[in-house]
């Protein structure tokens, strides 16, 4: 997995050593990516434990000899999703959406769509940097039953702000603000999806999630007071930001733009939405009226049924009576006088 380099450093019985890496590799104290030229991290060539240089002193763990730790490399794990990309934090869980947007995203889905001011209220400080902490350490343990979904929502807010490429990616940021500045609304939904179609695969997916969620959200507008453009007020600085040589004032100017962009996916998928909701509407009333009019058939088949049987009783009865009148005839004394 990777080749030593130089001296050894002991600490708590470790003996790391520096190392190169041949493999994406993750340090097991702040699950950081290991990377550079040449010396990358630190490895114990007893345990093989990973590390960065910077990190090697802070790690409490003793040396337990070979065979007695797992090393990381090779590993899926969701810690050190802040400051990092969308990209990376895929390829490292390998998942195309990592796990902390799919978290926080069906947390608000089960407990935030009625909220009012969704996403636009905030959290409590405290609450959001403890989870936050927790969200970068310890990602599988995480359990946000009993956090509160404003404190939720922010700490997803922050992770989205926090990426090193935003999720509307720096190398296509022009390109987005070109497209909500076309007037024709139809050319500018196109133009927008466009541009969404040529995001790395990993942040295509998480916007495809994203704007789905933030769609529903909009659904319920009347109750929580967050429609399309509100959302774009909300997440278009959170998700795409110029780039950092780009000057305050144009920054400052194109912050309207960037919630345009959101509003812009929100309010089609909204429509895309509402319009499978109409024809799945028209469809149950198609068979609500189909099965309405087959059981009026039906009964009227069942009616015209039970009228034909009594006809047959009336006809049978002539019969009989008919029967009766010839036998009175042929008695004997029948007709004669006494």
């Amino acid at each position: 997995e990777g080749s030593t380099i130089g001296k050894v450093h002991a600490h708590n019985g470790h003996k790391f050593k520096a190392t190169h890496y041949s493999v994406p590799t993750f340090c097991e104290l702040c699950a950081g990516l290991l990377w550079g030229v040449g010396k990358q991290g630190y490895t114990c060539l007893e345990c093989s434990y990973t590390c960065h240089s910077k990190c090697h002193k802070k790690i409490t763990k003793k040396c337990g000899g070979a065979g007695s730790h797992t090393p990381m490399a090779g590993k899926r794990t969701c810690n050190g999703a802040f400051g990092t990309s969308v990209v990376k934090q895929a390829g490292k869980e390998g998942e195309d959406v990592p796990r902390i947007f799919q978290m926080c995203i069906k947390c608000v889905e089960e407990r935030g769509l009625y909220e009012t001011g969704i996403y636009r209220l905030s959290g409590s400080v405290a609450a959001s940097k403890n989870l936050k902490a927790r969200f970068h350490s310890e990602c599988l343990k995480v359990n946000l039953e009993d956090e509160d979904v404003h404190t939720v929502c922010s700490v997803f807010k922050m992770y989205l702000r926090e990426l090193e490429d935003p999720l509307l990616t720096y190398a296509l940021y022009d390109e987005f603000i070109q497209a909500v500045e076309i007037a024709n609304l139809e050319q500018c939904e196109e133009a927008v999806y466009n541009v969404v179609t040529r995001l790395p695969k990993p942040n295509r997916e998480c916007v495809q999630v994203l704007v789905f969620h933030l769609a529903r959200i909009a659904q319920q507008e009347p109750v929580n007071k967050m429609g399309p453009s509100n959302l774009g007020i909300v997440f278009g600085p959170t998700v795409m930001q110029p780039k950092p040589t780009a000057s305050p004032l144009a920054a400052m100017n194109d912050v309207g733009k960037q919630g345009k962009v959101v509003e812009v996916l929100v309010s089609a998928q909204l429509r895309k939405i509402e319009s499978s909701v109409t024809e799945i509407t028209a469809i149950d009333l198609a068979i609500n009226s189909a099965q309405s009019d087959l059981d009026k058939a039906r009964q009227k088949e069942a009616f015209a049924g039970e009228e034909f049987d009594e006809v047959d009783d009336w006809e049978e009865d002539d019969d009989e009576d008919d029967e009766d009148d010839d036998d009175d005839k042929n008695e004997p004394g029948h007709g004669e006088g006494a």
